[in-house]
């Protein structure tokens, strides 16, 4: 018998890490090639991880709760097999070409139109952000660092960074050329969470020091508008203080208990404190300003129940009312570009692709599929991407590179019922539209020769969230405005339906 290393795969382009969740079986149990070993975290999902081959689990090396670096050996399967094989190759993603590229150690020479010019933006056309070449000024001299195995950097060299390492830079305003001249002992000579904090408690800041802040282009943007956090409190006996972006562990903000009270303490997984964080800071980001309206589905709704099973016979997906929605919005966010963009600084990054996050409850999490370049798409193959999409969240078989990149983001609070709900951007995204459930409601209608009469009519509360950094009132309420014009006149007939 041989013994199989099993490693930490690299779930996704930019994944350089990631957390234990679960073992799903224990040392001395037999696992099937393919079949299901484990689960891990990463800050977009949780996933489940296949056998790399048939054996018995001799040894675990990670436990429950550890987070560890791709490529990290993390169990050993005794097999006939005798060469170390990883859980998963590396997907190769066919990133389209105008996309950003994750973070790296080139320079990005970007100019944008400020977003206050007096217009309504409704025709404007962006101008395109070119990478280009050009350098900053060098950085202040800093303290030695105790040398490491890595290799030098060589300038100009990409480099790449995990969301962690990239949130404690731009904490600590280590702008992207200080970052790339820290050395790193990880894979390839990244940089890591230990090689940061090394440089940071040797680090002296003199006046000089580029404080350009840095950005992970698929999580947390750093914002000029964003006041700097409040320092940590002092912590609190008998209290977990862990956590960047939770709530403030200030003696009002805890609740208390005392012995004998009938109270559980469930610790947070690591996909809801992820999503909990990035949601503080994406208010704490982001002036949220909402815009809501009622749109009249009744033409689609009669359509699609006549057509229902037709569609499914042929076509093998349901045509919900989020596929209509979502087509919808495809339209709005070509007239108006600027509500498929992002914030960098005191810049405007506007997008010249269409990538629609469709946000997907599963069992225990949220997930945010993005359906790529869904201007491209026809509604048939909208549909088909949203179910694809949605059925590998449930079964969690979704990578990372499916979650992100997303340039706007569609949720569907009417899924349980609810009429209305107000979300939380998405950051770095600037808008995020809520769909409300199709209720039946007495409507007025008014006729050409402005009669009015009352009808039972199928009704849709949209809801608009929106960052009033980029996107004013006028700007949402036309978008939302074009979004609501367009479902009522939509004939899905005139698709090739």
């Amino acid at each position: 018998m041989a013994k199989v290393d099993m490693v930490m795969p690299q779930l996704g382009e930019s994944i350089a890490e990631g957390t234990i969740v679960n073992w799903k079986v224990k040392v001395g149990d037999k696992v099937e090639r393919d079949g299901t070993i484990l689960e891990v975290a990463t800050d977009k999902a949780t996933l489940e991880v296949p056998s790399p081959a048939t054996g018995i689990l001799a040894e675990i090396l990670v436990n429950k709760d550890q987070t560890v670096p791709i490529k990290t050996v993390i169990a050993r399967i005794e097999t006939d097999v005798t060469a170390s094989v990883g859980v998963t190759p590396e997907p190769k993603v066919d990133r389209p070409k105008d996309f950003p590229e994750p973070v790296h150690t080139e320079q990005v020479d970007a100019r944008s139109t400020s977003p206050h010019d007096g217009s309504d933006r409704g025709g404007l056309e962006p101008k395109v952000f070119q990478r280009g070449g050009k350098s900053e000024p060098a950085p202040a001299p800093v303290a030695p660092v105790a040398k490491t195995a890595a290799a030098p950097v060589v300038s100009g060299e990409k480099r790449f960074y995990s969301p962690v390492v990239m949130k404690i830079a731009a904490d600590n305003m280590i702008g992207m050329e200080e970052l790339a001249r820290i050395p790193g002992t990880g894979l390839d000579g990244r940089v890591s969470k230990k090689d940061l904090e090394a440089y940071l408690s040797h680090r002296v800041v003199s006046p000089a020091t580029s404080v350009s802040l840095v950005m992970e282009q698929t999580a947390q943007p750093t914002s000029s508008y964003a006041p700097p956090p409040p320092p940590p409190p002092a912590p609190i006996a008998g209290v977990d203080n862990s956590g960047y972006l939770m709530v403030p562990n200030y003696p009002q903000y805890q609740a208390t208990w005392k012995e004998g009270d009938r109270v559980e303490v469930v610790p947070m997984e690591y996909i809801r404190r992820k999503i909990a964080e990035h949601m503080v800071y994406s208010k704490h980001t982001a002036p949220h300003v909402y815009s809501s309206c009622e749109v009249d589905l009744t033409r689609i709704m009669k359509w699609r129940e006549i057509n229902k099973k037709r569609i499914q016979d042929r076509e093998g997906v349901n045509l919900t009312p989020t596929v209509f929605v979502t087509y919808a919005v495809i339209q709005a966010l070509k007239e108006f570009p600027w509500v498929n963009a992002s914030v960098r600084g005191t810049e405007v990054i506007v997008r010249k692709d269409y990538h629609i996050g469709i946000a997907t409850a599963t069992e225990k999490d949220l997930v945010v599929p993005v359906v790529k370049h869904a201007d491209q798409l026809s509604l048939i193959g909208i549909a088909k991407q949203i179910s694809a999409l949605a059925a590998k969240a449930r079964n969690k078989t979704i990578t990372p590179d499916e979650l992100q990149g997303g340039t706007f983001t569609i949720t569907n609070a009417g899924i349980f019922g609810n009429i209305w709900g107000a979300p939380i951007i998405n950051q770095p995204q600037v808008a995020i539209l809520s769909t409300g459930a199709v209720v039946k409601r007495a409507w007025v209608l008014t006729d050409a020769d402005g009669e009015d009469t009352i009808a039972i009519r199928s009704i849709m509360a949209l809801t608009l969230s929106y960052d009033h950094r980029v996107v004013d009132g006028m700007l949402g309420g036309k978008f939302l405005s074009h979004i609501r014009k367009t479902l009522e006149a939509l004939k899905p007939e005139e698709l090739g339906l």
